[in-house]
This record gives structure tokens, C-alpha cells and sequence, in this order.
């Protein structure tokens, strides 16, 4: 079978990557048989996901300054 998924790879440099991870996590948990012993063993607590949520809101607001500040239209005058 063959799959456009690609994995995402860490870079502790960048944010990005982190927030790209905790996100592709969200997108995947939806399909992840928590019921299955042997995958429940593997994925986070829910007490764990509350806080990988609060991550990915925060990390959801740097994206959208980081992406601003990136526009043709920004000067140094407007950061």
C-alpha cells in the first residue's frame, strides 16, 4: 500500500517542527484503537493530551505571528 504520510522529523532548533509533530499526533489519535492493550500501552495518558493540547494552542499563536512577520508586506518597522 502506499501512503503520501511521511514521518516528521524533530529538530530541537525549531519550534516548528515541534508544533508540526503535535499536530500530526492530533490528526493521527482519531484513528488509534486506544481499546487495542497493546497500542494503549504506547500512547498518552489523557491527562497528558490536556496538556499536548495547551501546547499546540500556544504553539498554534507563534505560528500565526511567525507566519505575519514572514509577509512581503512587514517591515522591521512594523515588528
Amino acid at each position: 500500500m502506499k501512503t503520501k504520510l511521511r514521518p516528521v522529523i524533530r529538530q530541537d532548533t525549531r519550534w516548528g517542527s515541534t508544533f508540526a509533530i503535535v499536530k500530526w499526533y492530533f490528526t493521527l489519535l482519531e484513528f488509534i484503537d486506544t481499546n487495542d492493550d497493546d497500542i494503549a500501552d504506547l500512547v498518552p495518558s489523557p491527562a497528558y493530551n490536556r496538556r499536548l493540547r495547551a501546547l499546540l494552542k500556544d504553539l498554534k499563536k507563534v505560528e500565526s505571528v511567525s507566519k505575519a512577520l514572514q509577509g512581503d508586506d512587514v517591515s522591521l518597522l512594523d515588528a
